[in-house]
Order: C-alpha cells, then sequence, then structure tokens
C-alpha cells in the first residue's frame, strides 16, 4: 500500500513558482504537479524548467504550459519525460500570477496510507522549525536556493530555553537544492524540547517532514514551519562560545586531560584568547587533519567553517560573558573509566611504566592473550592510565615472537620503538587518540583472534613537566560466534621509495586494482607517515571512471594520526583501482626534519626513516589475509589457484576459474590470453 502526501504547496503571487521535492533513503517518493489556470477569462501559458541537484538548468526537458480559462492539468513526472532524468525541483514562470502552481508528494511503503495538508512556501530568509527530532521518526529538511547567487545558510540548533546548541554551515550555488536530515546535522545536540533556525542573505525555499515507515499506520507529516527573519546572533561565551568548546575541544583541555590548560571556564578561555585566536586560525586545533570535503566522517572533531568563523570573531572581539546562568557546568576531572560498559576481557601489561620529564616518547608493550580458543571481536576500547600523558595508542596483532625478545632485550616495562612496533609479521587492528570514543563495528562485522594471540600495544607518551607512571589497557567486546563479515585492516604501501636530500614536495604513490569479481566494502581507514610527511590522501577510480575521494590529510601531522570511521561504509565494487599520494619535504624548511644537513630517506621503522601507508578497515568476499585464499592482499592469486591462472590450457574447461575460460569479459591479472 501507499502512504500519500497531498502538498498543497501554493507558490508566492509572482511569476516564478517553485516545487520541491524532498527524497529519503528507505522509502520511495514521487510529485506530481498540479497546474491551474484561475482566470475566468483569459488563456494563460507558462514554463516548467527542472533542475538537477546542484542547480543546474535542465533546459532540455523544459516544457510549456498553455491552459484554458479554469482549466485544470495534473502532470506526473512519467508525463513530462523526467523519469530517470535526475529532475531534483524547478519552477513554473508565468506572466501572470493567475497559473497557479500546486503539486502532491506520494511516499511508497507496504504500510498503511496516511494523508496531509501542507500549508504556503514562500522563500524567506529565516525560519523556525518549533520541534525537532523523536525516537521512532525522521525529521528531513530541504533547502532550495531561489537565485542564481550562491547562498550560505546558517542552521542553528536551540535547547527549549534558547541556548544555541550548535550551528552548521549549509552552501548552496545558484538554484541548488540541499536535503538531509536534522539529526545528521546535529547528531549529538539535539534537544526534543528545542527547536531549530535557519537564516541566509539571499531568499530559500524551505521544507521540513518528519516520518516513519516502521509505525502502523505509517506516519508522514509537515514539521511546524514559521517564517522568521532574525540576524546573526550577539556572540557570548555562555551562550555559544562554551558550547564550542564542548564539543571540539575539551575532550583534551580539561582537568586531567592531555592539554596543559583547561579551557572549561570563561576566566581561562578569555585570558588564553590570543593564542587560542592564533592556532584555531591556522588550523593546528583542534587537531583533526582529515578535509571535511571528502566523505562524512564519524565522531568529527573538525570545527564547522560557520562554528569556526563564530569562535574567531569572538575571540578577536571583545569576548562577552553573557548571562553566567547560561554557562555549561565543567566536566569533572578525566577518570580512567569504561565508557561502553565492562568488556568481556581486559588485558594490560604486567607492571607500569614510568614516564620522565622531557621529549616525547613511543613505547611498545607486548601482551598475551592467553586465549585457549579462536575469539571475536565486536569492538574495543582502549583506556588510558594516565590520560595527561597518553597522547595515542595502536593495538597490533603479531604472529611471531619478536616483540618478546625485544622488551626482554631492553631494561623496564616494553621497548622503545617509533614508526611502528619493530617486528615483523604484524597485523593493526585498532587505535586510540583523545576524544575517540568507544570503537565497535557494524552488526554482522568482526574481528578473529587466533587462539594464542598476542598483541603488541605502542603507546605515544607526550611530553612532560614532570615524572610520571602509566599504566594503559584496552577492552575486548566480544561476539558468541564467528562474525558473518571479517574486519580486515590491508595495508596499501609504498616501501621502495627514497627521498633526495634537500628535497621539497616530494610524490610518491602507490595503486592497486582489484580483480573485478571482489569488491569491497570501506569501514575505517588510517593513514601513516613520519615526520617528513606533508599530505596523504587516497581516492578511488571505479570501473566505469568515476572519480572518488576516500580520505584527504591536506596538513598531516605525525602527532596527530588516528583512525578515521566513515558515517557509512564505502562500496568499492570490483575493479576499482585505489590510489594512495603523499608528499614529502625533506629539506631544511621543515622543522620536524630529524636529520640535519638532510639526508636521503627510504623506508623504514626509525625516527630518521618514513613510511608511505594507509591502512583500509574493509570486509571482503573471504579472508584476503589468509595464505590458503585463492587470492591475497595485495591481490595477488595463490598456489592451485595461480597455476590455473597462468596455465588455463593444462586444465579441463571446469576446472579454470570464470575469469580466464575463453570468451570472458573480464580478465583476472595472470590470465593468458587465449
Amino acid at each position: 500500500m501507499n502512504i500519500l502526501l497531498l502538498a498543497l504547496l501554493w507558490a508566492p503571487s509572482d511569476s516564478q513558482q517553485w516545487f520541491l521535492h524532498y527524497t529519503k533513503d528507505g522509502g520511495g517518493f514521487k510529485t506530481d504537479l498540479i497546474i491551474t489556470n484561475t482566470s475566468a477569462a483569459e488563456t494563460l501559458s507558462g514554463i516548467l524548467l527542472p533542475y538537477a541537484p546542484d542547480g543546474t538548468a535542465l533546459t532540455h526537458l523544459q516544457k510549456p504550459v498553455q491552459l484554458g480559462p479554469g482549466q485544470q492539468v495534473r502532470l506526473a513526472r512519467f508525463d513530462l519525460g523526467w523519469g530517470e532524468q535526475g529532475v531534483s525541483h524547478g519552477t513554473l514562470t508565468s506572466a501572470s500570477p493567475d497559473l497557479r502552481l500546486t503539486y502532491e508528494i506520494a511516499q511508497y511503503s507496504s504500510q498503511a496510507m496516511a494523508s496531509l495538508s501542507v500549508g504556503r512556501t514562500e522563500a524567506q530568509k529565516g525560519g523556525q522549525v518549533t520541534t525537532l527530532s523523536q525516537p521512532g521518526f525522521w525529521d528531513g529538511l530541504v533547502l532550495v536556493n531561489a537565485t542564481n547567487d550562491p547562498a550560505d545558510v546558517v542552521v542553528s540548533a536551540y535547547d527549549s530555553k534558547g541556548n544555541t546548541l550548535q550551528s552548521r554551515g549549509i552552501h548552496l550555488s545558484g538554484h541548488a537544492k540541499w536535503t538531509g536530515l536534522i539529526s545528521d546535522l546535529f547528531p549529538q545536540t539535539l534537544d526534543q524540547q528545542g527547536y531549530l533556525r535557519w537564516r541566509s542573505e539571499l531568499p530559500i525555499f524551505a521544507m521540513g517532514l518528519r516520518g516513519s515507515l516502521n509505525l502502523q499506520p505509517a506516519i508522514l507529516t509537515e514539521l511546524s514551519w514559521d517564517p522568521v527573519e532574525t540576524p546573526a546572533p550577539t556572540l557570548t561565551y555562555a551562550n555559544q562560545i562554551s558550547r564550542i568548546l564542548r564539543r571540539n575541544c575539551e575532550g583534551c583541555h580539561r582537568a586531567g586531560g592531555i592539554a596543559p590548560f583547561s579551557l572549561d571556564s570563561y576566566g581561562q578561555t578569555a585570558a588564553l584568547k590570543a593564542t587560542i585566536h592564533q592556532v584555531v586560525s591556522e588550523g593546528i586545533m583542534p587537531p583533526w587533519r582529515a578535509a571535511s570535503t571528502c566523505q562524512p566522517l564519524k565522531d568529527s572533531q573538525a570545527l564547522d567553517p560557520v562554528e569556526k568563523e563564530m569562535l574567531l570573531q569572538w575571540l578577536a572581539g571583545a569576548a562577552e560573558r553573557g548571562d553566567p546562568a547560561r554557562e555549561l557546568t565543567p566536566l569533572p576531572p578525566l577518570e580512567t573509566q569504561w565508557q561502553a560498559g565492562n568488556p568481556d576481557l581486559v588485558f594490560q601489561y604486567g607492571d607500569s611504566f614510568s614516564f620522565p620529564a622531557g621529549p616525547d616518547v613511543y613505547r611498545c608493550f607486548p601482551i598475551e592473550l592467553g586465549n585457549t580458543q579462536d575469539i571475536y571481536m565486536k569492538g574495543y576500547e582502549i583506556q588510558p592510565g594516565n590520560p595527561s600523558i597518553v597522547h595515542h595508542v595502536l593495538l597490533f596483532v603479531e604472529t611471531a615472537n619478536q616483540s618478546l625478545d625485544l622488551d626482554q632485550a631492553e631494561s623496564g616495562p616494553g621497548y622503545t620503538c617509533f614508526g611502528g612496533p619493530g617486528t615483523n609479521q604484524i597485523r593493526l587492528i585498532g587505535g586510540w587518540a583523545p576524544g575517540m570514543p568507544p570503537q565497535f563495528f557494524p552488526d554482522t562485522v568482526g574481528m578473529t583472534l587466533k587462539k594464542n594471540s598476542k598483541l603488541i600495544m605502542q603507546v605515544h607518551y607526550h611530553y612532560g613537566t614532570t615524572d610520571g607512571t602509566d599504566q594503559t589497557r584496552f577492552g575486548l567486546h566480544l561476539m558468541d560466534q564467528k562474525p558473518q563479515k571479517e574486519l580486515l585492516l590491508l595495508p596499501l604501501v609504498n616501501d621502495s621509495f627514497l627521498i633526495p636530500a634537500n628535497a621539497k614536495n616530494y610524490a610518491v604513490s602507490q595503486s592497486i586494482t582489484l580483480p573485478f569479481f571482489i569488491p569491497l566494502d570501506l569501514y575505517v581507514i588510517a593513514p601513516h607517515m613520519h615526520l617528513l610527511g606533508q599530505t596523504i590522501s587516497v581516492d578511488s577510480r571505479l570501473p566505469d571512471g568515476t572519480e572518488q575521494c576516500l580520505i584527504d590529510v591536506p596538513q598531516w601531522d605525525f602527532n596527530w594520526q588516528r583512525f578515521y570511521t566513515f558515517k557509512d561504509p564505502i562500496s568499492i565494487p570490483g575493479g576499482t583501482t585505489l590510489t594512495l599520494h603523499c608528499t614529502f619535504d625533506n629539506s631544511t624548511d621543515n622543522p620536524y626534519n630529524p636529520s640535519n644537513p638532510p639526508i636521503p630517506v627510504g623506508w623504514g621503522e626509525a625516527t630518521t626513516d618514513e613510511m608511505a601507508l594507509c591502512f583500509l578497515g574493509v570486509t571482503a568476499p573471504f579472508d584476503l589475509i589468509n595464505k590458503n585464499a585463492p587470492w591475497t592482499w595485495p591481490m595477488q592469486p595463490q598456489g592451485e589457484y595461480e597455476r590455473r591462472l597462468a596455465e588455463p590450457e593444462r586444465y579441463q574447461p571446469n576446472q579454470v576459474p570464470l575469469c580466464c575460460r575463453p570468451g570472458a569479459v573480464f580478465k583476472a591479472p595472470g590470465c593468458q590470453d587465449r
């Protein structure tokens, strides 16, 4: 059955009337246009002009309309020839306001039917939604730039007391449309008793819908939407700035945190406003290095451009405090406790490590799990023993015994390490950085830890002015049975480069092409270089030639490397080429260059070596790191499978892989032409 939304959306009484169309995954939508000649005496004509979501006018699809006095016509997309043409929204332009446009939006589901009449929609420079997201419903927002000029829309969420919880900026090209969920704009800051406002310097057409296809009967309603034109608000610490700092800074800048000072009070923040302004304006802080223009990422600590401008404006001005009653309560001192509940298994190195005052230290601690059978991990949490000195942590699985020997050869707990654990036969499985929550994999996805596994925990200790001790630990959350999909952290790597001494912007790259029958789903990504690194990125070229950015770190900082988890898994079809791009600065202009004068630098784990590496957290049709699998990373056929690919004429046709048989449309690497 259908869910029908009858949208009587009368356009403003001028010659250009807009129709908007909301689309959301999980339910099908369509729009029917209803055009009426309200004149009793004249024949009226107009032009229907559709647009693509990016604002491109689809002039080849425009349609003339002519109606006699009192005549009405109903036009579906397929009546107009717009089916499967990428039509997103559009206008009816007429010399007479008596040619009126309404339209109906229908949402399709196998549930019940619901209908609703939606009120007038006009171009405004501001608006307000009076209620926000509730459990079990999705709230959708549509914004269309009604002008030819680029428009910047500021959308802000407020609590029931009028405090600004968060602001986000949306840039719209001329005539472009933005569609999204309010919960995606503000994933952690919505107040169900609060409201949302948007404002723009240019007229914007807006629509808000709430729906749920899972209820009986299913629901689709219009959000209560009022035109409100308000100037940019007065910036105060109490109303906006304290909340920006809470979300983006206080994970480190709080009592007991790794930062050298707290930013949880007006007095402390105002006293340091010049320093804060400098590091924020230069992009040094917050230390989120991934570009926001690539892929949506979870748990981002990056400042939205709108909030960055708000913060810089407040810091550069009088830094007004505002009403102290609006200020947030300071966070309690950072304590070592599990955020996601007690793990199934907890591990730590046997002795605590004494950290001397002075430069940073990288220490590796080998830990035997003692598991007598395979265990299946659905998530993990790393808990720094001393948050004031633990900068970041990496976890590796080791399949040899080298780390134990390295531990025995060096006095004290663990052993010194820098770029990696200094051993062969390792596999990265996880990591932690300040502000990073416990990591859990999607349902049906997990990691297998073989029986008698040995892990290496690499801890980066940040410089300190006093001695300290630490005993960082990690907890594993387990699945009862083997996961349907195994998460593999696969290296995309170039280990054969040599960076000349004094070279600037030296480029290193590496590509790998997937066989067409091995698609991947990408969940997490972890770029890695050393002190000469400048930029690092990974992109993909799909079989149809489409290119997409997977991760882009335009200002690499070794001290702030981390795992980046995608908001939604990225499907990478077979036949895709993945390419790693790195640039290095091996000149005296690089203040982090460990060699003075510079020397040629190649692959290695020492401070004076470099790496060009990115770990890809993927699921695949089979285990690509199992030496007995038919194909192993980096996409090489193995064993009997390799022989059949290389010499298919020696085998019966049904023994030759499909991709190598005569007439195969796709050929696997290694297949001989026949």
